[in-house]
């Protein structure tokens, strides 16, 4: 029997699983009888077109798990088929005349939920409240427009995880949410070691995992499109925070799987710094991010050098992210103050340069223009 979210007794709930195998044995029949038509109506138009047999496999477990003894938990897509089989059904017992029932209406007599329930089984108001936690899979299309436009904030703004609705999902924005989810969410940079610690890490090995977490951020912007994140609908360019959430969002489950801790907006007592990384008390980096039309001398020669001292850092890193062509001018100037600071100093700052223009280039020019990192 598929579950139900009310405290009533097992036989109740059995009578409800009987009452809704009978509404769709009506249309198994019309399955067997007329073709696998019949089912097309339970779904949005674009799944019966794409995936048939996925549709016609989830009426057939609908039909099974609504007569067998096994407690099954519905899937999104078989929310989806019920909830629309239950307004179906209530559309035909309203078109029918039927008269509820008079017990429902006499309110001189006390009644239990299962008598309640059981008074009238076919009372579809009641199902459509006990057999759906809540209805987030008639929302997925609202969804996925709003993670698409506002990922960094989704999972707290409406607290669901998209993943289990890509069913309910059109073939090409499904891939397009999970090209975007793994450029947010990188699985394959994740490095698992025992118990989730990285135990004895040297200097070499702690650099070598923050310059895996700026080359995966790189890459996603270049080459994985994750750079339309950074840019409006109007085809003007978000705020410089947009790049920061971006990079917190793809360093923070990598960091946190290696031991090593992250902090955004770190008080250095000269100012904020956009993100420290650390392991322990000895290991540690600092992480700039600016734009091209930010005055990037001062950004490096100034702030990132104070930053250095205050935190007693001796390497940083300095991101550039190019969102208009003019701003590769400014390129050449910060490698030369970088080698200029290392000089004075004794502090190491390597800039990384980040195509995320609007417009991209074709495959062989990004290569060139990686070329300057």
């Amino acid at each position: 029997m598929i579950r139900v979210y009310c405290d009533i007794k097992e036989s109740t709930k059995a009578e409800i699983n009987k009452t809704i195998n009978d509404y769709l044995d009506l249309y198994m029949d019309f399955y067997r009888t007329l073709g696998p038509e019949e089912f097309s109506s339970f779904f949005p138009q674009f799944l019966w077109v794409e995936n048939e047999e996925l549709c016609i496999k989830t009426m057939i477990e609908l039909d099974l798990w609504t007569s067998d003894n096994y407690l099954h938990t519905l899937k999104p897509i078989h929310e989806f088929a019920l909830y629309i089989l239950l307004c179906y059904s209530k559309d035909r017992i309203e078109e029918m005349g039927r008269e509820k029932s008079t017990t429902d209406l006499d309110h001189e007599v006390e009644q239990t939920d299962d008598e309640y329930i059981l008074s009238d089984l076919d009372n579809m108001d009641f199902y459509l409240e006990i057999l759906f936690q809540d209805y987030d899979f008639l929302r997925v299309s609202e969804y996925v427009k709003y993670f698409i436009q506002n990922p960094f904030d989704f999972q707290g703004t409406f607290n669901v995880d998209l993943t289990e609705y890509e069913d309910l999902m059109p073939n090409d924005i499904r891939k397009e949410f999970n090209d975007l989810k793994q450029s947010i969410y990188p699985t394959e940079i994740i490095k698992q070691h025992s118990n989730g610690i990285i135990r004895d890490m040297n200097m070499k090995e702690f650099f070598l995992h923050i310059e895996k977490i700026i080359d995966y951020f790189s890459h996603s912007l270049t080459l994985r499109g994750t750079h339309k994140l950074l840019w409006n609908e109007n085809g003007l360019p978000k705020k410089e925070t947009s790049a920061q959430q971006l990079l917190e969002s793809i360093s923070r489950l990598y960091c946190e799987s290696n031991n090593i801790d992250i902090t955004p907006e770190a008080e250095t007592g000269r100012g904020p710094v956009d993100f420290k990384f650390s392991y322990g008390n000895n290991l540690k980096t600092i992480v700039e991010i600016k734009r091209g039309s930010n005055k990037l001398e001062h950004g490096i020669e100034k702030q990132t050098v104070q930053y250095m001292l205050s935190e007693k850092v001796e390497t940083a890193y300095f991101i550039i992210i190019i969102l208009f062509e003019n701003e590769f001018r400014k390129v050449d100037r910060i490698f030369e103050l970088a080698k200029s600071i290392e000089v004075r100093y004794n502090l190491i700052i390597r800039p990384i340069i980040i195509d995320a223009r609007a417009s991209k280039l074709s495959a062989s020019k990004i290569q060139n223009v990686e070329s300057v990192k």
